[in-house]
C-alpha cells in the first residue's frame, strides 16, 4: 500500500510538470512542442482534462479563450451573398391562384410583373446562419473539446463552456446585422415598387375574371355542338373546345361522348354540304351524256 501511495504522488507530480511544460509552451506559441507535452500528460493520466484542454488549444495554434473564439469566428466569416426575389413569392401565389389553363396561362401573368426583377436584391442570411451551424457543429465536434468538458475540473468546464457561448454571440451578432440589412432593403422595395404591385394584382384578378367567362361560354357552345351536332364539322369543334376547356366541369365526360360520335370520311372523302353538289353535278352530267 505504500508503495502504491509512493507511486501514485510519483505520478501526480510528473503530471503537474509536464502539464506547467505543456503551458509554458503555449505561452511561448510553440504549438508541436505543446501538442507533445499535453499527449505526455494523457499517457500518465488519460482522465485529464486540463491536458486535453491544453492538447485542444495547441491543435488551434491559440493559448487563450479569447483566441480560440477569434479562430472560430474567422473561420466562419466568409459568407455567400443570395438573390433575394422580394417579391417571387407573391408572384407564385398569385400564378396559383389565378391561372386558368388555356385562358390565363402563367408566363402571361408573370409577364404582367415585369419589373420583378428591380425587386431583387443580394442577403447573406441564409449564409450567416449556416456558417454559424457549420462553427457550433465544429466545436461540438471536437474530441478534445469533448473530453475537456466530460474530465475538467468545474471551473474548466466552466471555461470550456464560455468560449462556446462567446461564439455563438458573435455568429449571432453577425447574422442579427445581416437580418437588419435585408430589412432595410425589403423596406426600401416595399416603397419603390409596393403600390405598383398592388396595380398588377388586381389587373391579375381583373384578365382572370375575363378568362373564366371565355372559358365558360367555349364550354356552354362546346356541350351545345355536342349534343345538337348535325355534321362532323360541329363535332370536330365540340372537340376543339373541350380539349381548350379540358378538366373543366364535366369537359372530360363530352369530350369522351364526342369521340364516339365522331364519324370517319367514307373512303378517305369529305362529305360536305359543298363536295355533295359537285358530286350530284357530276352525275347529272354522266347520265345525260348517256342519251346523247
Amino acid at each position: 500500500m505504500l508503495n502504491e501511495k509512493n507511486n501514485n504522488v510519483s505520478n501526480d507530480n510528473e503530471l503537474i510538470e509536464v502539464l506547467i511544460a505543456g503551458k509554458d509552451a503555449l505561452d511561448s506559441r510553440d504549438w508541436e512542442t505543446a501538442s507533445l507535452f499535453f499527449s505526455d500528460a494523457l499517457r500518465i493520466d488519460e482522465k485529464c482534462g486540463d491536458a486535453y484542454y491544453g492538447a485542444w488549444m495547441a491543435k488551434y495554434h491559440v493559448n487563450s479563450p479569447r483566441d480560440m473564439v477569434n479562430v472560430f469566428v474567422k473561420k466562419y466569416d466568409k459568407p455567400y451573398t443570395k438573390i433575394v426575389d422580394f417579391y417571387k413569392e407573391h408572384i407564385t401565389k398569385m400564378v396559383e391562384k389565378y391561372e386558368v389553363l388555356g385562358y390565363l396561362p402563367a408566363n402571361l401573368i408573370i409577364k404582367m410583373y415585369d419589373y420583378d426583377k428591380s425587386t431583387s436584391f443580394e442577403s447573406t442570411v441564409a449564409s450567416r446562419v449556416e456558417l454559424k451551424e457549420r462553427a457550433i457543429g465544429e466545436l461540438m465536434n471536437e474530441s478534445l473539446w469533448i473530453k475537456a468538458k466530460e474530465y475538467g475540473t468545474p471551473s474548466l468546464q466552466k471555461r470550456v463552456d464560455a468560449i462556446l457561448c462567446e461564439i455563438e454571440k458573435k455568429l449571432d451578432a453577425k447574422i442579427k446585422k445581416a437580418n437588419e440589412d435585408y430589412m432595410n432593403k425589403n423596406s426600401e422595395v416595399s416603397n419603390i415598387i409596393g403600390e405598383k404591385i398592388k396595380v398588377t394584382d388586381e389587373k391579375v384578378k381583373n384578365e382572370y375574371n375575363k378568362a373564366i367567362e371565355r372559358r365558360e361560354k367555349d364550354y356552354n357552345k362546346a356541350v351545345m355542338l355536342c349534343n345538337g351536332s348535325r355534321s362532323n364539322a360541329d363535332i370536330e369543334k365540340a372537340i376543339r373546345l373541350f380539349e381548350r376547356v379540358r378538366g373543366y366541369k364535366e369537359s372530360e365526360d363530352y369530350l369522351i361522348k364526342c369521340m364516339k360520335n365522331r364519324k370517319e370520311p367514307l373512303l378517305g372523302f369529305n362529305w360536305s354540304m359543298e363536295n355533295i353538289a359537285v358530286v350530284l353535278w357530276v352525275l347529272c352530267v354522266i347520265i345525260a351524256n348517256l342519251f346523247l
